[in-house]
């Protein structure tokens, strides 16, 4: 997988971008849940009909990713509550996913 291969990443994307993919991965990694996510203005967003997160990276690129929970933490109007989701899982690295 791309994420856990720094030279795969560079392969793909150049350095730039596999550098911020690491720096993400950490951040992500770090938090105890989606809404700790601070850096690469973390917005979220609806991707392929799926309720998802997006981090910016550089030059357009983003990371794209969802709640990866066997039940998905949720508010009482059904949204997810993305302040309990501490499970994720990557569904996209692209520019302007």
């Amino acid at each position: 997988m791309i994420c856990e291969n720094e030279e795969r990443a560079i392969d793909e994307f150049g350095a730039e971008i596999a550098e911020k993919l690491k720096s993400r991965l950490s951040d992500i990694s770090a938090a105890k849940n989606v809404k700790e996510l601070f850096a690469g203005f973390p917005q979220e967003i609806i991707h392929d009909s799926i309720p998802s997160y997006k981090l910016d990276l550089a030059a357009g690129y983003r990371i794209v990713f969802c709640s990866n929970h066997l039940k998905t933490p949720a508010l009482d109007t059904g949204e997810i509550n993305w302040n309990e989701v501490g499970y994720i899982k990557i569904i996209a690295i692209s520019k302007d996913a």
